[in-house]
């Protein structure tokens, strides 16, 4: 474990909710704290946040790293669906396709 100036703790991230902890307690002692606060809150709760989360996890799967935990909906759409098929994997329809991916990412 780190510790910056400020005597914050900067460890490990396995969730996008401990990022929005870290980076949280780094806000509250900057100036205009409030806003920078609301402005985290409406990033970590948007769909690009989750798609870097994704990404993120992704890359370091294949980096060979695991231990995380990568708690994330997996998006179904035409790319998605034609890299599963591409895979082998026997799909039907999306559920087959976020189950499948489930058991990869896990």
């Amino acid at each position: 474990m780190v510790r910056n100036s400020k005597n914050l703790r900067l460890k490990g991230f396995n969730s996008i909710s401990d990022l929005k902890t870290v980076l949280g307690e780094f806000y509250m002692h900057e100036r205009l704290a409030k806003q920078k606060l609301r402005r985290l809150e409406c990033f970590i709760t948007s769909k690009l946040a989750e798609k870097l989360w994704k990404c993120l996890g992704i890359a370091l799967l294949m980096s060979s790293n695991s231990n995380f935990n990568f708690v994330a909906p997996i998006p179904v759409d035409y790319r998605i669906r034609e890299l599963t098929k591409r895979l082998g994997a026997k799909i039907e329809n999306d559920e087959d396709i976020k189950s499948f991916w489930s058991r990869v990412l896990s």
